[in-house]
């Protein structure tokens, strides 16, 4: 029976390695991805798992040095994560979260969330649209 029991640990942990990587994969190919909206970047993605840890490892995957944002919508919720330069900017995730979801959610500067839009591909537009004004 102990045997058993460390070979399903190690096989969790052997699939839970597995998520990791297949989730920094994907954090990498979407910032690689990101739109270039003048002086902000927009990076955007849809996701089955769980939007926040994508998030955040998109927003540490966007260059230092230019303000960026990040959309990452899924079936639990919709997350949107501003870098360093982006809050410097007077970018807030907040606020942006709030503006897309018409006032719902809520977060802070660097991070917020609210509830999976109906459409999440016309509320990335939207966000999308909000960037480029304010670039603009």
């Amino acid at each position: 029976m102990t045997a058993l029991v460390k070979r399903m640990k190690a096989a969790e942990r052997q699939s839970q390695q597995l998520r990791d990587r297949l989730l920094t994969a994907d954090a990498e190919r979407v910032a690689g991805q990101a739109a270039d909206l003048g002086p902000v970047l927009f990076a955007t993605a849809h996701t089955d798992l769980a939007p926040r840890p994508l998030a955040e490892l998109v927003r540490a995957r966007l260059p230092h040095a230019r303000p960026g944002v990040v959309a990452v919508a899924s079936p639990e919720g919709f997350v949107v994560a501003v870098n360093e330069p982006a809050k410097v900017s007077r970018v807030s995730a907040a606020a942006l979260v709030k503006l897309v979801l018409d006032g719902r959610g809520g977060g802070n500067a660097a991070l917020a969330q609210g509830k999976r839009p109906a459409d999440s591909e016309a509320t990335t537009d939207r966000l999308t649209r909000l960037l480029a004004e304010y670039s603009g």
